[in-house]
């Protein structure tokens, strides 16, 4: 519970210390057939000294792998990683090679990435090469720190980031936003999907968690229409169910999507069988 006291996480932990940490009440909160646990390592605080913040990431490593390790048939791990610490291929390389895990996770937000800075883009590019190279998922948060995500900054993604020569499996988190869904996100939405179509190399995905409001949020959201709009425009396939837990269980946010979205039943049960 090292994350508790971030402050970028800080005040989503609401709840007793077993919600979060105790793999026994995670997996009864969230009853589904197989679950992608995915770690926030990459919202460690850089006030610690590198050695203390190595510790704490294998310390994640270990946890993840604990919990995987009791429920074997049923939880894949995302290890959770800031890309610009200088620690951090290494890691992946261990939770590959070493610990099975299915896959990683990076918060663009979070790790205060910028595509205009050049040893940004190296690190982005040294750790897509790795996963690509060893088909390896990553789950990516693309909603950066300062602006709204445009059209260019989508178009640099696929054109600098990702190394041509390989293959890429990315999963866009929150449709490629940073949650509940704004106008603004439609378009990048359906900009990220367009960019993808056309690169052969790139297999894509997005997942919904966080992307209906439930009066949790105040602004410029997209209406129900639209984001029903939407994913019929991308398509069942490449969309993947995510609740976004603790903040949602599986079972509570399901049901919110059921009453808000004006999906056949036929069709959440495609959606809910789309895996990687």
């Amino acid at each position: 519970m090292h994350l508790k006291s971030q402050r970028l996480l800080g005040n989503s932990f609401k709840e007793v210390d077993r919600y979060y940490t105790d793999i026994d009440t995670i997996v009864k909160n969230n009853n589904a057939q197989k679950l992608w646990l995915i770690s926030s390592g990459y919202a460690y605080s850089t006030s610690q000294n590198l050695e203390e913040e190595i510790n704490l990431q294998l310390a994640e490593h270990q946890h993840l792998h604990n919990a995987a390790s009791k429920f074997t048939n049923k939880i894949e791990p995302f290890y959770g990683i800031n890309p610009l610490k200088p620690y951090a291929l290494q890691l992946i390389k261990r939770a590959h090679k070493h610990l099975a895990f299915k896959g990683i996770k990076l918060h663009f937000q979070s790790s205060q990435i910028e595509f205009r800075n050049q040893k940004h883009v190296l690190r982005l590019w040294e750790i897509f090469s790795y996963t690509s190279q060893h088909d390896i998922p990553v789950i990516i948060h693309f909603q950066n720190h300062k602006n709204a995500i445009r059209a260019s900054e989508i178009d640099f993604f696929f054109n600098y980031i990702l190394p041509k020569q390989y293959n890429h499996q990315l999963i866009f988190a929150h449709l490629g936003s940073s949650g509940w869904l704004k106008n603004a996100d439609l378009k990048n939405a359906s900009y990220l999907k367009a960019q993808a179509d056309v690169n052969q190399n790139v297999e894509i995905m997005f997942d919904l968690s966080g992307i209906i409001n439930s009066g949790l949020y105040n602004g410029d959201l997209a209406t129900d229409d639209q984001i029903s709009n939407l994913l019929k425009s991308i398509g069942h396939k490449q969309l993947l169910f995510g609740s976004d837990y603790p903040l949602y269980s599986s079972q509570k946010y399901l049901s919110l999507l059921r009453k808000t979205l004006p999906f056949k039943r036929k069709q959440w049960k495609r959606i809910l069988k789309n895996t990687w």
